[in-house]
């Protein structure tokens, strides 16, 4: 199994994957390709899942780097304040997100 993902050049300006049960592991794999790909993303949908404060890090940088990004939903996962942190160091340093749920966490 490859272990580091990649799409290639991505004009992808919203990505919904709710009520996926997406778990750590698979959300850090999809951060580091969508890092990789640096694409046009506006608002990134990661709502009701199992994502935790050890994809976080990963969330934070690509927020980072993602200089298009304005809307990131992570509300309903099992992110504590820890994760959070990581969280918004990330989007502070990127100065494009206006808007954050993390409610029910």
């Amino acid at each position: 199994m490859e272990t580091n993902a990649s799409f290639g050049s991505l004009d992808l300006r919203e990505l919904t994957i709710s009520n996926s049960k997406l778990i750590d592991s698979t959300s850090i794999r999809l951060m580091e390709g969508l890092k990789n790909s640096n694409p046009c993303l506006r608002e990134l949908d990661l709502s009701h899942n199992k994502i935790s404060d050890r994809s976080c890090k990963i969330l934070g940088d690509f927020c980072e780097l993602a200089y298009f990004i304005v809307k990131v939903n992570l509300k309903w996962n099992q992110i504590s304040s820890k994760g959070a942190i990581h969280l918004f160091e990330g989007l502070y340093k990127g100065k494009t997100c206006k808007n954050l749920d993390l409610s029910y966490n």
